[in-house]
């Protein structure tokens, strides 16, 4: 279940500027969706509809004092799939934003650390700058002195720096389903001044909430934004190791890593399957073409799923 397409309809764009200079908008989007199961919540997610207190914007002109004031889907006669959207955008001082609860600003709850116990990976370097996409970030691999796994894995506690934004969200709009598309995500786009791949996002929501302004009663749910901010980034180092290896990359055969008394052990990879040189009986080896000098490879591997954040609309 989900939106299908989502497309303005340029030829019913309406704008007004009344005595006072102020602007009043409307646009039209066709929302097409999959299911007939689907309805408003559904409708106004759609990716490319307009968000509440987005400013008016189009290809060729715009107005940031005009924001998104309402959003009213509705189904097309004779079809189960076809929405129109109507965006109405309005000209709204600070003081008339503040009094409507969909129209207020995100609010800044607070910034804390969250602690974790971590596995080491291994001595970091001295030299580097460690960003999202650094694959390289150690000067070796958490081993022994022979180069072998520890009997325990050595543990250490880390500080993730953690943001809360909150902010109104429309009752209409608002589903779990929602809040799950976004929990557990990591940013795909540069954010806040945060590079894409160093923030992971949970959502939680409160009660509906219902305040009358202007007579008019406004159901809501405040939503709150947690974010982590990881400076190395959320995907996972790996440190590129196993019981075989091969010879070469176009080779299918594999061997076990013995060492000189033709007991197996767990050996150090190149991140094509080639055994590292530091490995022991391997000092001489020439199967990998990294130098005697790399003591681990690490594989970056995302075990999260990426979105745009920009799309949530928090600042």
């Amino acid at each position: 279940m989900g939106v299908v397409r989502a497309k303005e309809r340029p030829d019913r764009r309406q704008a007004v500027q009344d005595k006072e200079g102020k602007w009043s908008y409307q646009r039209t989007w066709l929302v097409v969706v999959d299911s007939t199961g689907d309805g408003a919540n559904v409708v106004l997610s759609a990716p490319d509809l307009p968000k509440l207190r987005y400013g008016y914007q189009t290809a060729n002109e715009r107005n940031d004092d005009a924001i998104v004031v309402r959003r009213t889907p509705r189904q097309l006669r004779k079809t189960k799939y076809h929405y129109e959207v109507d965006i109405e955008y309005e000209t709204r001082s600070p003081e008339e934003q503040e009094r409507n609860p969909l129209l207020r600003a995100t609010k800044f709850l607070g910034w804390d650390y969250q602690v974790r116990c971590v596995p080491v990976s291994g001595t970091l370097k001295t030299t580097v700058v460690i960003t999202p996409a650094t694959t390289a970030p150690y000067k070796r691999p958490a081993r022994n002195s022979l180069h072998q796994v520890f009997p325990t894995q050595p543990m250490r506690e880390r500080y993730d720096g953690v943001g809360t934004w909150e902010q109104n969200r429309e009752a209409i709009a608002f589903s779990g389903a929602w809040c799950q598309e976004w929990t557990d995500v990591v940013n795909e786009d540069d954010f806040q001044g945060a590079e894409p791949g160093q923030l992971r996002l949970v959502v939680r929501a409160g009660a509906e909430t219902r305040e009358t302004v202007d007579d008019e009663e406004i159901v809501y749910v405040p939503v709150q934004f947690v974010i982590e901010y990881k400076a190395d980034g959320h995907k996972e180092r790996i440190l590129d190791e196993g019981p075989m290896y091969r010879t070469s990359t176009s080779s299918t055969a594999l061997r076990s890593f013995v060492d000189e008394n033709g007991r197996p052990y767990v050996g150090l990879l190149d991140g094509k399957g080639r055994p590292l040189q530091c490995n022991p009986g391997f000092e001489t080896s020439t199967f990998s073409t990294h130098s005697s000098t790399v003591l681990g490879v690490f594989l970056l591997e995302e075990p999260h799923r990426q979105k745009t954040f920009a799309e949530l609309n928090l600042f």
